[in-house]
């Protein structure tokens, strides 16, 4: 399969067995794990603003000092160059990736946005099915390059699009252990949305521009098929709900009988599976948007935290699939603002946004630069007032 970076001396499979040897990870070999409940959302303020959230759960068992340390990484124009495609990057990028010891840093970006707006998010999805690189005619890369890929070079989902159709992408079996495999949400500074899946080494392209969401297994024509068990969802913006109208007389009233608000909302699936997760974010962001839709990003902001609230991982709530596997829990989050070149991201530790604005990064640095991601040690974000 094809190397990393360039400049970086060992390949993939060497990086995973030193990780290995220390880690005990030939025990997890067996069973993938790692990165399953991830989910993005995604939708315009009415000032035309695209603003899209999205968050990251992690339950590789690594170690809690491992886990604890994300990095955000500054690519500058140039500074790196996919072995499969030999040309550097033309466009500079911010991205999330973890801080895994021995792994070559592309090999573990899960989410960025370049100077050109273009955002891009790695998920999890198991059914994934690469190409070959057997008697490919076009430039081969592994998936997990998919992302610097796209960073890097385009500037629109169109772009995007011809970029994914001019290279062969092959599986990484050893990375996919630890992480899984991905699909993609792609957006650009225009509100442009695309889903970008592999089944059967066959590329699909999914218009998401109007749904708007995205997490992982099944595939995404699945998670469109299965709002349509949702399709009685009451939505309506009048405070009148559908009353049960064969009630009865008891020792305390009428019943049954709507006593408070919320119960609107009672069909919503509140599990933490992925579908779950989909439909939920889904029916949220719709409601919200068709009943009070945000004016500005500020607005954006607002909705794009409640629904990343609503989907929020607590460490120790979702069960683990084997005596190896750790409990999943959402490391992180980011909005990222397209046409304002911002990202603000926020730890599990420390739920207080952070921003950061492109007008403060020089992407003519010579090499990349990054920043420690504490998801636990920069605890609680908590500010003290004083009367």
């Amino acid at each position: 399969q094809p190397g990393l970076l360039t400049n970086s001396a060992p390949s993939i499979d060497e990086d995973v067995q030193s990780l290995g040897a220390k880690l005990a990870v030939m025990l997890l070999m067996a069973q993938p794990l790692g990165v399953l409940a991830c989910m993005t959302t995604s939708f315009r303020a009415e000032d035309g603003s695209p603003v899209v959230a999205r968050t990251m759960e992690l339950g590789v068992p690594l170690g809690e000092k491992l886990l604890d340390v994300w990095k955000i990484m500054t690519y500058p124009r140039k500074s790196l160059v996919l072995a499969g495609l030999s040309v550097p990057n033309e466009l500079g990028f911010v991205a999330m990736q973890a801080a895994y010891p021995s792994l070559a840093p592309i090999a573990t970006i899960a989410d960025g946005m370049n100077e050109a707006g273009l955002t891009v998010a790695g998920q999890t999805f198991r059914g994934a099915g690469f190409q070959s690189a057997n008697g490919s005619t076009v430039p081969v890369i592994n998936f997990y390059e998919v992302i610097p890929m796209l960073l890097g070079s385009c500037k629109t989902v169109d772009e995007a699009v011809k970029a994914m159709q001019a290279v062969t992408v092959v599986d990484a079996p050893k990375l996919a252990a630890l992480f899984s495999r991905f699909h993609w949400s792609v957006i650009d500074a225009d509100g442009g949305s695309l889903v970008f899946e592999y089944l059967d080494g066959d590329l699909k392209v999914h218009d998401n521009s109007q749904v708007g969401t995205l997490t992982n297994d099944p595939d995404f024509r699945f998670q469109l098929q299965n709002l349509n068990q949702w399709a009685t969802y009451p939505t309506q913006r009048s405070t009148v709900v559908p009353q049960f109208p064969y009630t009865v007389q008891s020792e305390i009233g009428e019943v049954p009988m709507q006593v408070g608000h919320g119960f609107n909302t009672r069909g919503l699936p509140g599990g933490f599976s992925p579908p779950d997760r989909f439909v939920r974010a889904f029916l949220l962001k719709q409601t919200a948007l068709n009943v009070f839709p945000p004016k500005d990003t500020d607005d954006g902001i607002e909705l794009a935290t409640g629904i990343l609230n609503d989907v929020h991982i607590i460490r120790g709530t979702v069960s683990r699939l084997s005596e190896t596997d750790f409990f999943e829990l959402t490391n992180w989050a980011v909005i990222k603002l397209p046409r304002q070149r911002q990202l603000l991201f926020r730890t599990y530790g420390s739920m207080q946004w952070k921003r950061l604005s492109f007008a403060d990064i020089s992407f003519n640095a010579s090499v990349p630069a990054s920043a420690p991601i504490h998801m636990f040690g920069d605890r609680l974000g908590i500010k003290d007032i004083k009367p």
